[in-house]
């Protein structure tokens, strides 16, 4: 019953948030934290983030095609790969010397940290869109396939980090950056066949509900095989995979759309509020400064990779200001797979690292960049974006 009216109250926040011009989850996510010291360990929290994450994939890859990406073309893969890589491998860099972990924990950390949130760029752009703001150079398009690449970069490394801290092997940086590739290649066929075979299934039954339920088993069935180690893959992809496959040859992809937006309307509800809930409060306290300092620099590491990916484009001064500031929030993919780094076991205990619970330390510095990030790029965006944009 306690649980019922703390959702409910989120909801609440969440809808106040929403008045005062800030994403809704900041409002679900801060009651999460105030009700955790007075909630056991809820026993559906892992697989209600986990079905959150499915669900927040298949969004991603049914919201790439490959008309989109040839029309932005070049910039837009820049504008997707060089910034996330420059965010992530700074704060890799940099993570071991101001925190108590290694390079292997610090690419997770810095994984997490870069990956931009759809939850607050893609309403943003779609309004910019039909505005006619920026349209003449099609930023917003530009600025939406960034960031879905951006997230597929960014949740690729993560995945096979996280494969290589979670067998227990004593795996070296280098070797963890040779293996990343085999990962990436394996975990595409492994997505692109199942949608294969979803997509040869739908033809014969073509039933909507079946078309949602069988495409979220094969996603969940594809991230149980990576978590049992029984392929050397990153699952995250493959589940984005299937959605890209389905969206480019299946005409069920429009209504399945449709279908995972409703359900994230109430799935992000579960996601922030439980995200809230495993936050420590006093180890984020304590780490709060070192924190902060660790994601300004990461985002001083993708000013300059936004720099880079945008050289010799047709974008003035301020319409690249636009694209760098688009890129600021952080939100979704950082609930998301926050809570992935307290899994990590190793002989059935929980990996540390010099004594501190890695994990623990992952998540309360994902949700801090959340709070930090999210509200200030939303509202960056908001009240700079047509100054910096020229409408048609």
């Amino acid at each position: 019953m306690y649980l019922c009216c703390a959702l409910i109250v989120a909801w609440i926040a969440g809808r106040t948030a929403v008045k005062f011009g800030l994403p809704d989850f900041l409002g679900i996510l801060i009651i999460g934290i105030a009700c955790a010291p007075y909630l056991p360990h809820i026993a559906i929290s892992s697989p209600a983030r986990t079905f959150a994450l499915i669900v927040i994939l298949l969004r991603a890859g049914l919201g790439m095609n490959s008309n989109t990406i040839r029309l932005i073309g070049w910039p837009a893969i820049k504008l997707g790969s060089i910034p996330c890589l420059t965010e992530g491998f700074t704060i890799t860099l940099i993570a071991p010397y101001l925190l108590p972990i290694n390079y292997l924990e610090a690419m997770c950390l810095g994984f997490v940290i870069a990956a931009v949130s759809p939850a607050v760029i893609v309403p943003a752009m779609l309004e910019f869109s039909s505005k006619g703001v920026g349209q003449k150079k099609q930023i917003p398009n530009l600025v939406l396939a960034g960031a879905s690449l951006d997230d597929i970069f960014t949740l690729t490394i993560f995945g096979a980090t996280i494969n290589a801290l979670s067998t227990g092997q004593d795996i070296s940086f280098s070797d963890m950056l040779v293996s990343i590739p085999t990962q990436i290649l394996i975990g595409i066929i492994i997505g692109l066949g199942t949608a294969w075979i979803l997509h040869k299934i739908y033809a014969k039954i073509p039933k909507q509900f079946f078309v949602l339920i069988s495409c979220l088993i094969a996603s969940g069935f594809l991230y149980w095989l990576e978590k049992q180690h029984l392929f050397p893959m990153t699952s995250l992809l493959g589940i984005m995979a299937i959605g890209f496959y389905l969206n480019e040859h299946s005409p069920h992809a429009k209504p399945l759309s449709n279908s995972l937006n409703s359900i994230w309307n109430w799935v992000k509800i579960l996601l922030f509020f439980f995200i809230g809930t495993e936050v420590n409060i006093s180890s984020a306290i304590n780490g709060g400064l070192i924190g902060i300092a660790i994601i300004a620099i990461g985002l001083m590491g993708r000013s300059i990779g936004m720099w880079v990916a945008l050289l010799k484009t047709n974008l003035s001064n301020k319409e690249k200001l636009f694209c760098l500031i688009s890129h600021i929030p952080k939100a979704t993919v950082q609930a998301a797979i926050g809570a992935v780094a307290l899994t990590l076991v190793t002989n059935g205990t929980i990996k540390l690292s010099n004594g501190i619970a890695t994990g623990e330390l992952i998540l309360n510095l994902a949700v801090l960049s959340i709070l930090i990030t999210a509200p200030i790029g939303s509202v960056l965006i908001s009240k700079f974006g047509e100054r910096l944009l020229k409408s048609n």
